[in-house]
């Protein structure tokens, strides 16, 4: 017990710039030197799955979108949001969305402005 409790008072008494040092560079290798830290990244089953399903739809085909996530989850799932958006688009895949309630009729309109933009606004339907 006397080691654990030296070992956290030897950490407390580190000089702050110390482990700012040491958080940042844990943070700027990785970015700038991928290939010095090689770990795999795998799907899990359920991502694949719906890789799958997305991936047996043809072109020209319809897909309903709902967009029923809070700003607690938003970090999570809108960048999953797009990427799902990208990649249907990708495959010339008319995308329909819906929401039901209010708050997220914004995030609706902000995803046909970004895709909009991005030269997909031949197939957007958005449902409210």
């Amino acid at each position: 017990m006397e080691t654990i409790e030296r070992i956290f008072i030897l950490l407390g008494s580190l000089d702050r710039r110390i482990i700012f040092l040491t958080v940042g560079l844990s943070v700027l290798i990785p970015l700038l030197k991928p290939e010095w830290i090689n770990l795999p990244i795998r799907p899990r089953p359920e991502s694949q799955t719906v890789f799958d399903e997305l991936n047996k739809l043809n072109e020209g085909d319809k897909i309903l979108l709902s967009f029923d996530y809070g700003p607690s989850t938003k970090p999570e799932i809108h960048p999953m949001s797009i990427a799902i958006l990208k990649h249907l688009y990708a495959k010339n895949i008319q995308v329909k969305f819906a929401t039901l309630n209010q708050v997220e009729e914004f995030k609706c309109i902000w995803v046909l402005l970004y895709q909009i933009l991005h030269g997909y606004y031949f197939y957007i339907r958005i449902l409210f």
